[in-house]
């Protein structure tokens, strides 16, 4: 079956699932940058006048004392002014922590600035000062791409931020409800209709410098509904396209039927393959904690290199073991990140039927090694 989206992507069938994914941008401060005045002493010859009067902290010297009477007595010289007191050094705030921070476009993380140090007469610099409180999860994150869908202040906002979305049988809205897990939205998609959804929002990420030996996609997760997908069917809803469309083929996890929670992958040819996470269904309408999933890559060559993907449960692997990816899949120059629920069939099943699928996601991160 083929997919229609609103921007530049062409997707079509595949037996896996459905997939989703989300990042944020942030910046760093540099330190401030203080001075200080300095002084010199004062003084001089003259008459009975007296010399200037003291520099004020950090002033000027004195001024000269007064010329002598013609025909007088010496005048005394001028009293010696004080110099300025040397001025404090000023604080300053640190640099952000390398690779503190995320470009929207996805591109490489970028250095934190260093703390400026305050100059004071001959005062000692300022001490560096701890970084401001972090406003969103992602500043200080470390990785790729970060998204805690807190940036925009609509749910239109952030689906236009990102590379392209569809809304084909299912709806997203932010949730601003307590308890999620970074204040003050999450992300949450709703099925419209129990068949054929299409409901995913797609960021594509720049060219790869040097190819990866893993790629590690987590974020938090909570399942308010997910145990109607039928006999052959799948709801993908966290995904790493090996392109910019799903036909380019997906790698990610799934709700299946049992109900259960897949990973798995469907190949630009359609060729699928999914293997059972550990445990039963996780409980619903309840924050999960972190889900994802890691792609580890060996070998040099095109020819040489392979891959296979292990689920991850609380930062552990969750299926019994990693499941081998097909040849087309191991060598991408870039891949994209998606988000959402995308149906489809599997092992020759004919109608993709999820059901009711809610699903709620926060602080996705994106690394690489």
């Amino acid at each position: 079956m083929e997919l229609a989206i609103v921007s530049r992507i062409a997707v079509r069938t595949f037996t896996l699932v459905s997939f989703s994914i989300l990042f944020v941008a942030t910046g760093s401060c540099s330190g401030d940058r203080f001075s200080s005045q300095s002084s010199s002493d004062g003084g001089g010859a003259g008459a009975t006048s007296t010399g200037g009067a003291p520099a004020s902290t950090g002033g000027t010297a004195n001024a000269p004392g007064g010329a002598a009477n013609t025909g007088g007595s010496p005048g005394s010289g001028g009293a010696v002014g004080s110099g300025g007191t040397n001025g404090t050094g000023g604080a300053s705030t640190a640099g952000g922590a390398n690779g503190g921070t995320f470009s929207r476009d996805g591109g490489p993380p970028k250095d934190g600035g260093g703390g400026g140090v305050a100059t004071g007469g001959s005062g000692a610099g300022g001490t560096n000062a701890a970084d401001a409180t972090a406003p969103h999860w992602c500043d200080g994150q470390r990785g790729l791409f970060c998204e805690d869908f807190d940036e925009q202040p609509t749910v239109d906002g952030f689906l236009n931020s990102w590379t392209t979305f569809s809304t084909t049988g299912g709806n997203f809205t932010f949730d601003h409800g307590s308890g999620i897990p970074s204040a003050p939205n999450a992300l949450r998609i709703q099925t419209t209709a129990p068949n054929d959804v299409k409901a995913f929002v797609i960021h594509a990420i720049p060219a790869f410098a040097t190819k990866p030996s893993k790629i590690r996609l987590e974020f938090d997760l909570r399942i308010d509904a997910g145990d109607s997908v039928t006999l052959l069917s799948g709801a993908a809803f966290a995904a790493i396209l090996t392109g910019t469309r799903v036909s380019d083929g997906i790698i990610g996890l799934e709700v299946g039927n049992g109900p259960g929670v897949f990973a798995g992958y469907v190949d630009p040819s359609g060729n699928a393959g999914a293997a059972p996470l550990s445990g039963s269904f996780p409980q619903e309408n309840v924050w999960l904690g972190r889900y994802g999933f890691e792609i580890t890559y060996s070998g040099a060559g095109s020819s040489a290199r392979t891959g296979c993907v292990q689920a991850l449960v609380g930062g552990q692997p969750a299926l019994a073991s990693c499941l081998k990816l097909p040849a087309s899949l191991v060598d991408p120059p870039f891949v994209s990140i998606a988000f959402g629920v995308y149906s489809g069939v599997l092992y020759g099943g004919t109608v993709a039927s999820t059901g009711d699928v809610q699903l709620r996601f926060d602080n996705a991160l994106l690394t690489t090694e």
